[in-house]
């Protein structure tokens, strides 16, 4: 699994108030398994480690998110109960 980030844009909102988009690209090899853009307020003067926190935090919860549906996802379980319900249906 790789992670690449990507600025996409900052851009000026109000009076030294900025938004700031990043990219971040969650990869198996060559497959893409999240690909999201993520913003942030700037204000000129604010300490930037907050901020760059302020994207950890996100999207580390999309990572984990994505992890927890997964679980799901591949649970035989779900494969078990899918194969019954369209063994159940009546044609």
């Amino acid at each position: 699994m790789t992670i690449t980030i990507t600025k996409i844009s900052v851009k000026l909102t109000q009076d030294k108030l900025y938004s700031i988009t990043l990219n971040m690209k969650y990869l198996d090899g060559e497959v893409i398994l999240i690909d999201q853009d993520f913003t942030q307020k700037y204000r000129t003067g604010d300490n930037v480690g907050v901020i760059i926190n302020k994207f950890k935090v996100v999207m580390q919860k999309v990572i984990t998110d994505y992890k927890a549906e997964q679980v799901i996802y591949t649970a035989s379980t779900l494969d078990t109960a899918i194969t019954n319900l369209q063994n159940g249906l009546i044609l």
